[in-house]
């Protein structure tokens, strides 16, 4: 419940708010969401270490900048080749999961319609 609407839900909001575009917004928020909450998936998938350093890494990438920066850029294509590839155990499922929840959410608040991402009022 936590990391949909009180963490999810508000970083996206935040986003769209500053003006961000909707692709860019949805990437902040999964981040925030993954730098927040060691991914669940990752962890059943390749421990709970693991999950803990993609954790680590997602708030380095929004340390540098995230999308809102060349350099956060570059740091979120880094994390992506870390996360890619046709062995390896660390896909974030789960937090892909919450970000889809948090828009499912911040559309019911009027967000799609919105160039700020809907409603500042709390999710009912």
């Amino acid at each position: 419940f936590r990391a949909t609407f009180e963490v999810g839900g508000v970083a996206l909001r935040a986003a769209r708010r500053a003006g961000l575009d909707w692709n860019d917004a949805v990437v902040e928020t999964y981040l925030t969401l993954l730098a927040a909450y060691p991914d669940t998936h990752i962890a059943r998938r390749a421990g709970h270490a693991r999950a803990a350093e993609v954790t680590r890494a997602a708030g380095a990438v929004l340390d540098v900048g995230g999308v809102r920066s060349d350099a956060g850029r570059a740091a979120i294509a880094q994390l992506h080749a870390d996360l890619s590839g046709p062995h390896n155990l660390s896909n974030p499922g789960t937090t892909a999961d919450i970000t889809t929840a948090a828009i499912f959410v911040t559309l019911l608040t009027g967000g799609w319609h919105s160039r700020h991402g809907g409603s500042d009022a709390a999710p009912r």
